[in-house]
């Protein structure tokens, strides 16, 4: 499968157009978590056996991935700064994780962000004990991945969202 044909998949969730074939049968539907692996060059068995372990792999970590990005500006939470100093006043070791254009909040420096995709993202999520972030790609790549994760959402209702037996705040 050509990665166009993978980014046709996920505009189908947007555009009624490119939703036709599915809409009437002409082409399989595909579990959104399998495309972005195939997608992102991720082995979906590496997501998968992940997210039956989650349980016993985050338990005592006391690291805490901050991942600021958003495709809309709007989304993004603008004060990551005054988090992660309460975090680290808390005891937590925090990180910072973008995406290679994600515009950055106010008060957070370049050289603090770790600018990751793919692989790498899902490496430095599995390391956190847990993962806040925007209403994003990165939020469902984290619950898909088991990590105790906290999605700041701006502008939806979450309760439409959430998976569930999960909670909202």
């Amino acid at each position: 499968v050509c990665s166009s044909d993978l980014w046709i998949r996920f505009a189908a969730f947007r555009s009624s157009i490119a939703n036709l074939p599915y809409a009437y049968g002409w082409r399989p539907v595909q579990n959104r978590y399998r495309a972005w692996a195939e997608l992102a060059g991720v082995p979906f068995e590496k997501i998968q056996a992940t997210y039956c372990d989650r349980q016993m792999r985050h338990k005592g970590t006391g690291r805490v991935a901050l991942h600021v990005g958003a495709q809309w500006q709007s989304k993004q939470f603008p004060d990551y700064c005054t988090l992660a100093r309460q975090l680290k006043q808390a005891g937590y070791e925090t990180t910072y994780l973008a995406g290679p254009k994600d515009r950055l909040p106010p008060g957070v420096a370049e050289a603090d962000v770790r600018r990751v995709t793919d692989l790498a993202l899902v490496e430095q999520m599995l390391a956190a004990g847990c993962v806040v972030t925007n209403d994003s790609g990165p939020m469902h790549l984290a619950a898909m991945l088991g990590c105790p994760t906290m999605a700041i959402v701006r502008t939806v209702n979450i309760t439409e969202w959430i998976q569930i037996g999960r909670a909202h705040v």
